[in-house]
């Protein structure tokens, strides 16, 4: 694993603890978690685009979207 995926896992894995997120699984570069509330995954959303604006990652610039979904959860296959 390269230096900035080690990095992009870091950061993220640091403000899903902050904001009470559950990491469900990763899949390459890519997280799915789930949140007690929405107003708590939108405070992560926001709280990591702001952490990726400001981090430099081994010299690189780590550009992120971030999906959220408001509805029900739904367990499917351990997901």
């Amino acid at each position: 694993m390269s230096h900035a995926v080690e990095c992009h896992h870091e950061l993220i894995r640091d403000l899903l603890s902050r904001f009470k997120g559950y990491e469900v699984k990763t899949i390459g570069d890519s997280f799915m978690a789930s949140f007690p509330s929405a107003q708590k995954a939108v405070e992560c959303a926001i709280a990591l685009q702001r952490a990726f604006e400001a981090s430099d990652c081994a010299g690189e610039r780590i550009r992120i979207r971030v999906g959220i979904n408001a509805g029900e959860p739904i367990a499917e296959e351990n997901d």
